[in-house]
């Protein structure tokens, strides 16, 4: 049996529509006070080839929006990390996010105006510091985030 065909259709179908992240989403409630808890991630291989994540998280209205590293963020003292974001071809937006107290992530500041902010883009750059290392970035391509729209509008009050 030949596998010529299969793996031409496979090919083609490639070509045909673009490589779009996938967001997984989860929902969970909580058993002691019942509020619901949306989680929407999207997952990239980075230069260093480990795992890292665009996450939203969202509770009674409440947002946090997180980049998960893989490893170490430097940072310059008292928990706070620089990192700069591109949406589209917008210009450069310098931020300073709270690290996470395992050192591996960083939660920007006004969740709701960058999630909202997400909602109307197709690509963000985001660049950051591992620990003892020079600046790096990592591409995600958000525009696969659109179908989440009212979903994450009713969960994060945006």
């Amino acid at each position: 049996m030949k596998l010529y065909p299969l793996l031409a259709g496979i090919a083609l179908s490639m070509a045909c529509f673009p490589a779009f992240p996938k967001w997984e989403k989860s929902l969970s409630r909580s058993e002691m006070d019942g509020v619901t808890t949306l989680t929407i991630a999207s997952w990239e291989r980075g230069e260093s080839r480990r795992l890292q994540g665009f996450v939203i998280r969202c509770s009674g209205g409440d947002a946090e929006l997180y980049f998960a590293s893989g490893g170490i963020i430097h940072s310059y003292g008292s928990g706070h990390v620089d990192i700069r974001l591109k949406f589209d071809s917008g210009e450069p937006i310098s931020e300073v996010a709270k690290r996470s107290s395992d050192l591996t992530a960083a939660f920007l500041p006004d969740a709701k105006k960058y999630i909202a902010a997400l909602l109307r883009t197709q690509r963000v750059v985001l660049e950051w510091t591992p620990y003892n290392s020079t600046a790096t970035t990592i591409v995600f391509q958000v525009g696969s985030l659109v179908p989440f729209t009212a979903e994450i509008e009713r969960h994060c009050g945006t």
